[in-house]
């Protein structure tokens, strides 16, 4: 299924849901991107459909952190 939309503004009320090992797609993810400690995250969007729709929408999405280093 493809969604034809566009994010309009900032993404508000972020949480976060899973994080690392509890995500289904970590391993794709660490494929993909790299190591990382990943986050899955949700907010609310107000988004632009294809048709000029505009709505409100719970937008999910991933985040990797990276390391800090520790500087002496």
């Amino acid at each position: 299924m493809n969604f034809d939309f566009n994010i309009i503004g900032n993404i508000s009320q972020i949480e976060i849901i899973i994080i690392n090992k509890s995500i289904r797609d970590v391993e794709r993810l660490r494929k993909t991107y790299e190591q990382g400690r990943w986050r899955k995250l949700k907010g609310i969007a107000i988004i632009e459909l294809a048709d000029n729709t505009i709505c409100e929408f719970e937008y999910p999405h991933f985040l990797k952190l990276r390391k800090r280093l520790k500087l002496s």
